[in-house]
């Protein structure tokens, strides 16, 4: 018993000494001791915390994505670079989701990376926000203004058309062509063309439509900024029968292609991304008039 006693003394009295120190004035050691403890363990801390944030800072200009280096965009071209979406110049209207997949949740696909905010945020009365900034020999139908690109070089301005510049690595997809067959039986079904004459009307929503495909400016200027071949004046080319043809083709290698529909373009897609826009083959109001292009297949 007595052993046992002596057993348990020992223990109380290490126990004391090593935390709060008793005996020899044992009380200012121990606060002494957690002092260093806690500063030492705190030191640490913030070592590892800075370490972490500049190796998150030095990686911001590492973000790359090859889906968005040479995403083809129908207004900024390959300027797209992933970047923190609060930093993108254009704000989220420049922005395009799902091509920096790769990277971290809030970091984004930016086509306005390449630009300043004068030129990113300048509303063009015909455009909108869609400059950026680039060299005036590579701005098609020399379509800039100047003085929007401060301490840029001097021969860079704000440009509201496509880059000239091909996209890094990308291959074009032939299978976005519309065939001749198809090309002709949406132009029949899009406007009566036995008349002979082009008109112009405006819709209920207070759409202008033209024909001979009944093209408004929105899908004209869309399939402009994409091919220099177009002729400038929309209201010219969308009533004019060899420069709405190309229109139309243009239209459909932005938004026709293998890569956006998941599979080889067919005439039905075609046919109905012309009726409902970019994503019309997914609707089923453009259906009705797919039936018609398909009864005008099947006659020729």
């Amino acid at each position: 018993m007595v052993e046992l006693r002596h057993s348990w003394f020992s223990m109380f009295f290490c126990f004391c000494f090593l935390f709060t120190g008793c005996g020899n004035g044992g009380a200012g050691k121990a606060r002494q001791r957690y002092e260093i403890m806690r500063r030492g363990l705190q030191e640490r801390v913030i070592h590892a915390y800075t370490v972490v944030r500049q190796h998150l800072e030095a990686d911001k200009k590492k973000y790359t994505d090859p889906e968005c280096a040479t995403y083809d965009h129908p207004v900024y071209g390959c300027t797209g670079r992933c970047m923190l979406s609060s930093e993108c110049p254009g704000g989220k209207a420049t922005i395009v989701e799902g091509l920096c997949d790769s990277q971290p949740y809030d970091i984004r696909c930016c086509f306005s990376a390449i630009t300043t905010r004068p030129c990113a945020s300048f509303d063009h009365f015909i455009h909108g926000k869609t400059g950026h900034c680039t060299k005036k020999s590579k701005c098609p139908h020399s379509n800039y203004m100047s003085d929007l690109c401060p301490g840029l070089a001097p021969d860079v301005e704000c440009c509201f058309s496509k880059p000239i510049d091909n996209c890094p690595l990308l291959i074009a997809d032939e299978s976005s062509r519309v065939p001749d067959d198809c090309l002709r039986c949406i132009r029949d079904v899009t406007y009566n063309h036995t008349t002979g004459t082009d008109t112009c009307e405006h819709l209920e929503n207070g759409e202008y439509i033209c024909a001979p495909f009944h093209l408004n400016d929105k899908y004209w200027l869309e399939a402009a900024t994409s091919c220099t071949e177009i002729n400038t004046d929309w209201h010219f080319c969308i009533q004019d029968y060899e420069c709405s043809k190309a229109t139309v083709q243009a239209y459909m290698k932005l938004h026709a292609t293998t890569k956006s529909l998941g599979h080889r373009p067919t005439c039905e897609d075609f046919a109905r991304i012309h009726k409902g826009g970019p994503n019309g083959y997914k609707y089923y109001s453009t259906w009705p008039f797919w039936s018609r292009v398909r009864e005008c297949l099947d006659k020729t």
